[in-house]
């Protein structure tokens, strides 16, 4: 079986990020978080890592910054 995907914005699921992806059109700071994606499949559940989402201003626009990890996810 295929398994599922629920992604979560500092512990509360996302309604609709039920994707192996997550993605978040035109960032902006309210979006600073930690977000994480609970797997389920047949055996069960697996939560994710956080990852934090920091934004930061250059020149006028705001970026999203890498992650303290080092680790990227599709923004």
């Amino acid at each position: 079986p295929t398994p599922t995907y629920q992604w979560r914005k500092n512990g509360v699921a996302i309604a609709g990020a039920t994707q192996a992806t997550l993605k978040i059109a035109n960032v902006k700071p309210s979006d600073e978080a930690n977000y994480d994606c609970v797997v389920t499949g047949p055996l069960g559940s697996v939560t994710s890592k956080p990852a934090a989402l920091s934004i930061t201003k250059l020149f006028g626009r705001s970026i999203p910054a890498a992650p303290a990890n080092g680790k990227l996810m599709n923004i």
